[in-house]
């Protein structure tokens, strides 16, 4: 007499908690490193941002005739902004344009120097 056993056609309650773990692991991975990767973009556009307006500010300053320079401030959308300016030998001014915005309970600040002959009005 032979034993014949039934063809397995299912998974057991084990099979399919176990399973089912793995897949919540994995997909807790993948929703955390997505979370991670739009946070740094944000901040990446942010920091962006801070050079465009210091370059912007910079233009502007280096531009600007000699007798009508000085030291100023100002703001945009979230970001404070100032221009300090110091008289060097030779004529040469020094420009620092200072950006600071709030990301995440944090100051964050973006520093742009330049040292430039300036233009002179006739």
């Amino acid at each position: 007499m032979t034993f014949r056993h039934p063809a397995r056609r299912a998974f057991s309650l084990v099979e399919v908690i176990v399973a089912m773990t793995i897949f919540a692991v994995g997909f807790a991975g993948v929703i955390t490193a997505v979370s991670m990767s739009v946070r740094r973009a944000g901040d990446t556009y942010r920091s962006d941002r801070a050079v465009e307006i210091a370059r912007r500010v910079m233009t502007v300053v280096t531009a600007t005739p000699a007798e009508q320079r000085a030291a100023h401030g100002g703001e945009e959308d979230r970001y404070r902004w100032s221009v300090d300016l110091d008289r060097r030998p030779h004529d040469l001014v020094a420009a620092t344009v200072t950006v600071r915005w709030a990301e995440r309970n944090d100051m964050r600040t973006f520093r742009l120097h330049e040292i430039f002959l300036p233009r002179r009005t006739r």
